[in-house]
């Protein structure tokens, strides 16, 4: 009967497998009661499969999460040297750029704040306080202060020693003019002369370029704290340099802190202390040359994160100020050939032109236009003209 073949063929396939296993076992076993027997080992025979079934289930889902996590690992991988080429194709960028120091800074600032965690950023020059030629006498009624400036000084300067220490513009003179065979000299003869060091003493920071919401920075000053007075006693304590001065006075190229809250030079332009990281990097034309600027970044709360710069982070601001040392040589560079193709002619012809520009300047082509006068009238009876 087709019905018959129909059990026959489900039960062939669902349980066939089972129930010949069990029968199997149940004749090598030779059991008092086949019956008990078959169905123990059908249930054990189930729970079996049940727990195989887990087994293999398990192991599919680890090799779905595994394939995932390599799949993602690969996505990451790319997408991180994505960034890495974008980056670097930032700082190539600004290494190549050719704009005023201003621009050059901003620049610089933009991509710290764009690349990194950094919740502000900000650049400076190292600039250095404006003398005067001359300062008045305390007491202009003294006749000694009236000396004219062309008066020269009577006494002699005394005749520079060689290899005198710290030199003025005679001495500086000899060792350019006098000493320049000497030099020569030592040269040929292996002897390597060490330049005079870099004073930085009187050198401040003059910020000029800063990311959003520190816009206010971008004419700020950093000094160093005046010193201490004449009467000071011995238990004075002066007020230390601000944590960047580090980089001059210390000759490092790179300063980091952390949490500047554990650092007690770290100064607050608005006095209102805060947490957070900060990095500092002197802008150079390269090693062991004079710092030109610098370029720093924080994380102070609650403009950034307030946590520490990862050194990923760190590693991009370096490079960042790498790049922006190498491109303001470049443009220091072309400004020095530009003033050397000058000739001294037409730098004094310029002056003289600018002055003269200042102090009388052009008049005004439109010149207020003059009424024509009114013809006259004929006299009238009176003999009297109309008014104009």
């Amino acid at each position: 009967m087709p019905g018959v073949g129909h059990d026959t063929k489900y039960l062939q396939e669902l349980v066939g497998d089972a129930l010949a296993r069990g029968a199997a076992a149940c004749v090598v076993a030779q059991p008092t009661d086949p019956v008990e027997y078959l169905g123990q080992w059908l249930l054990r025979y189930v729970k079996n499969a049940e727990v195989e079934g887990q087994f293999y289930e398990q192991k599919r889902a680890e090799l779905e999460a595994k394939k995932k996590e390599l799949e993602d690992a690969q996505a990451a991988a790319q997408k991180a040297k994505a960034a890495e080429e974008t980056k670097a194709a930032a700082i190539a960028e600004l290494a190549a750029m050719e704009a005023e120091p201003r621009i050059l800074m901003q620049h610089a600032v933009d991509l710290i704040t764009r690349f990194t965690t950094a919740g502000s950023a900000y650049a400076a020059l190292v600039a250095e306080p404006e003398e005067p030629d001359w300062s008045p006498p305390e007491d202009p009624e003294d006749p000694e202060a009236a000396e004219s400036e062309d008066e020269a000084d009577p006494t002699p300067a005394p005749p520079a020693e060689e290899g005198a220490g710290e030199g003025g513009e005679e001495g500086d003179a000899q060792a350019e003019g006098e000493g320049g065979e000497a030099a020569a000299e030592e040269g040929e003869d292996g002897v390597v002369k060490v330049p005079r060091p870099i004073d930085y003493s009187k050198k401040y920071f003059s910020y000029m370029a800063a990311s959003a919401m520190n816009e206010f920075m971008a004419n700020v000053e950093l000094r160093r704290p005046p010193p201490p007075p004449e009467d000071a006693d011995e238990d004075f304590q002066p007020e230390p340099a601000a944590f960047t001065f580090r980089i001059l006075d210390e000759r490092m190229p790179m300063v980091y802190t952390p949490n500047v809250a554990f650092d007690k030079t770290v100064k607050f332009f608005r006095n209102f202390p805060k947490i957070g990281a900060y990095q500092a990097c002197g802008i150079q034309s390269g090693p062991g040359t004079e710092f030109k600027a610098i370029v720093a970044a924080d994380t102070l709360f609650p403009e950034g994160s307030g946590q520490s710069l990862s050194q990923e982070d760190q590693d991009f601001i370096w490079e960042v100020s790498l790049a922006l040392g190498k491109a303001y040589d470049k443009v220091e560079k072309k400004f020095l050939e530009e003033q050397q193709g000058k000739s001294a002619k037409e730098d004094i012809a310029a002056l003289k032109k600018r002055i003269l520009e200042i102090y009388h300047p052009p008049e005004d082509e439109e010149e207020e236009e003059v009424a024509p006068p009114t013809p006259s009238a004929p006299a009238g009876k009176g003999g009297k003209a109309p008014p104009a």
